[in-house]
């Protein structure tokens, strides 16, 4: 996240980087955080030098709650969505999001493994269904005609 906005263009600045994550979390999209590239951050740019970190990521965590102002519970929904975009092995993923973590909506969702509630994960479900739902109604009337 904070080494992205180092790419956005001048005449966009940190306001764009700001504003378009809440706008596709409200929609429904999922969002995550990871590194570019794996295992180092650039989470201080002063004078073309980069300074690492210790914990890279728990760094990109921390910025983002303070960016924007995230609960903890943003903040476990975020962590979840990284686990299941990540390349982690399946087994690994099931140990920290659960079993059954491949389900789609509610299902997949073990809220003592990923502090998520399931009202959350039913939402993003819900969105997901419905914008694919709209897709395939307008691709359908194409096809008719």
């Amino acid at each position: 996240m904070s080494d992205s906005v180092c790419f956005i263009p001048k005449n966009h600045g940190r306001r764009t980087l700001v504003k378009i994550v809440p706008t596709f979390s409200d929609r429904g999209c999922h969002v995550a955080i990871t590194m570019s590239p794996p295992a180092v951050t650039f989470s201080f740019l002063y004078l073309n030098h980069y300074f690492f970190i210790q914990e890279p990521l728990m760094e990109e965590y921390s910025i983002a709650a303070q960016v924007w102002k995230l609960s903890s519970c943003d903040m476990c929904e975020l962590a979840r969505n990284s686990v299941l975009m990540s390349g982690f092995p399946h087994k690994m993923k099931q140990y920290w999001l659960g079993p059954n973590y491949t389900k789609e909506g509610v299902a997949g969702n073990d809220i003592s493994r990923t502090n998520v509630p399931d009202i959350r994960v039913s939402y993003r479900y819900e969105a997901i269904v419905d914008e694919l739902s709209n897709i395939f109604k307008v691709v359908d009337k194409e096809i008719t005609v």
